[in-house]
């Protein structure tokens, strides 16, 4: 952005919603940030997702110590709502684990988070998620994943 198109930002305003508030580079992420830190465990849960947003700008995308910051809190946010007894957070950990988005993959984690989400959902589909998640492991590791789960909020 040009130092001119800057100013014609800062000093626009779409009715009531004066853009020129919007100025500071991370403003979602210290909004959400500041909810998850409260306590606040839908923010906990959901602040992958709320930040998400801001990887569409080109600049955050490339910005690696943006990418491990947003890795490293989107993780603590989510075992923090884990902690809480968030059923979401369990789900979403499953999925995170699984894929090793946040923290390297580990199927024992993915199936632990599932099993206590399918134990605790009153959800039809959590029976499917928990059988998507035991694929490919031995029983040992059913076992241990089941253990784990039953260390968990």
């Amino acid at each position: 952005m040009t130092p001119e198109q800057a100013e014609t930002f800062r000093q626009s305003s779409q009715g009531r919603y004066d853009c020129s508030k919007q100025e500071r580079r991370f403003s979602v992420y210290d909004l959400a940030k500041y909810a998850a830190d409260s306590g606040n465990t839908k923010a906990q849960a959901d602040f992958s997702g709320l930040v998400a947003t801001m990887l569409q700008d080109e600049k955050v995308m490339l910005d690696p110590e943006f990418i491990a910051r947003y890795k490293r809190d989107s993780l603590k946010y989510l075992e923090a709502a884990a902690r809480s007894g968030s059923e979401d957070a369990h789900m979403r950990l499953a999925i995170n684990y699984d894929a090793g988005r946040f923290t390297s993959a580990n199927p024992v984690m993915a199936y632990a988070h599932a099993y206590w989400y399918s134990v605790r959902s009153s959800s039809p589909a959590a029976e499917p998620f928990l059988a998507q998640f035991a694929k490919g492991l031995t029983p040992q590791q059913l076992a241990e994943g089941r253990r784990i789960a039953s260390t968990m909020q």
